[in-house]
């Protein structure tokens, strides 16, 4: 079969030139390489989650939500629900997702502050860090994973 009838011509290239056009940032992980510097920023492929990428967005998305906060929305997010059931496991990410982490914290004064760190501004699309990858792998070896 000729190249031009392959998953990447049909789908995969249509589909990050459409997200590119809609302002998202798009890389090709085909060969992608691991460390800080490398295309994703990941150690290994076993990495799903952007952390770097995802703990700035927690930040400039919740400026006024502590550190300790952040970070525990960010670990609550990523955590391994290879074990549970898979219906359960997307609920619980789309609702982290469309509703934040509920989170409760000490002001400067003492008083107990609740809110919710938010992963994606609802509102205000242009505020997130979109980023479509192509041909990323992680997980168990040989699954694909967008980004």
């Amino acid at each position: 079969m000729s190249s031009n009838y392959s998953e990447d011509a049909l789908v995969e290239k249509p589909a990050l030139d459409l997200l590119a056009s809609l302002g998202w940032k798009t890389v090709s992980a085909f060969e992608e390489s691991f460390g800080p510097d490398g295309t994703l920023g990941r150690d290994s492929q076993r990495e799903v989650i952007l952390v770097h990428r995802l703990r700035d967005a927690l930040l400039a998305l919740n400026p006024g939500v502590p550190h300790d906060q952040r970070e525990a929305a960010l670990h609550d997010v990523a955590r391994d629900r290879s074990l549970m059931d898979r219906v359960r496991a997307n609920r619980e990410i789309y609702t982290l997702l469309r509703e934040g982490f509920a989170a409760d914290w000490r002001d400067e004064r003492g008083t107990v502050q609740s809110g919710r760190v938010r992963y994606i501004d609802w509102h205000r699309s242009e505020e997130n860090d979109w980023l479509a990858g192509l041909s990323a792998h992680g997980g168990a070896k040989g699954s694909s994973v967008a980004s």
